[in-house]
């Protein structure tokens, strides 16, 4: 079983049959949110393994993550020095091009340019940041009598004795009163007690970072660690499993318009009278 991302700020949960005898594994996701707000009924969205269709919204930042992954890992080789503006949009073109080839619908040029914005921004403005870099895209995983819940840190940051986790979000910054944040900081709660017991040192900070700000005072958000909040994290997620497990779909809250309009369900919700679109947006 799978938590999968839509590329957007919300999560759909796509369960897939665990072999008989075997543990299943879920994907934490960093967008993840409630399975009852979020995803479609068992009747259109049974569970087998089952992929939506690829997006623009997908490919919008695709390429911009895993460029900005591209600096991070030329940075750990020792090569980070060298790199300047032409090479970093010679990477970004190839990660674009990659993702075209395997079939992801290709977005305009004004979303292209958008993205590559976005990855320039954070290089221009992170430099100093580049060099206390200690790990990139680092698996994490916390084993379950039912399952075993994975995930991946984007970033490591290390100096001075410190320990920050750093995970990267496509959009602008979000209202300090945003629902989606205390998900977002449960999330992070466990990945840093994850790596506290990896490593044997409590991560200091816990980072987001929007890079649809174009500045970096707006981009990064700070968190402080709190180890007493591992507990009811872990609680959070554990109920979402749950619902998953019992193939438990219900839509309770829609997700904004602008995602219903590029899911494969729009339609079936649509006329279950779930969502309102207009016509020519279905």
């Amino acid at each position: 079983m799978a938590l999968r991302s839509t590329g957007s700020a919300e999560v759909a949960f796509l369960p897939s049959p665990p072999s008989d005898g075997v543990e299943e594994d879920l994907q934490l996701h960093q967008r993840s949110e409630s399975v009852r707000d979020l995803s479609p009924p068992v009747p259109v969205f049974p569970p087998l393994r089952v992929h939506p269709s690829p997006i623009g919204r997908d490919l919008l930042w695709s390429p911009g993550s895993q460029t900005i992954e591209d600096i991070h890992r030329r940075v750990l080789d020792g090569k980070g020095d060298h790199l300047d503006e032409a090479q970093v949009r010679e990477l970004f073109d190839f990660n674009f091009r990659h993702l075209v080839n395997r079939g992801i619908r290709p977005i305009g040029q004004k979303q292209k340019d958008e993205a590559f914005t976005q990855v320039m921004n954070y290089f221009h403005q992170n430099q100093e940041e580049m060099q206390r870099v200690v790990e990139t895209e680092v698996d994490v995983s916390v084993e379950k009598e039912q399952y075993i819940l994975t995930g991946k840190i984007d970033l490591l940051l290390g100096g001075d004795g410190r320990l920050e986790l750093l995970d990267f979000k496509s959009q602008p910054r979000p209202s300090e009163d945003d629902v989606r944040l205390e998900t977002y900081y449960k999330q992070l709660c466990i990945y840093a007690h994850i790596l506290e017991q990896r490593y044997g040192k409590r991560p200091d900070r816990l980072l987001l970072y929007w890079t649809g700000e174009p500045r970096k005072e707006d981009a990064l958000m700070l968190f402080p660690y709190r180890p007493e909040l591992v507990e009811a994290a872990d609680a959070h997620f554990d109920r979402v499993v749950t619902q998953i497990l019992e193939k438990d779909f219900t839509i309770k809250k829609p997700p904004e318009a602008k995602m219903c309009k590029e899911c494969d369900f729009r339609n079936y919700c649509y006329h279950e009278g779930v969502i309102k679109l207009r016509e020519e947006e279905l």
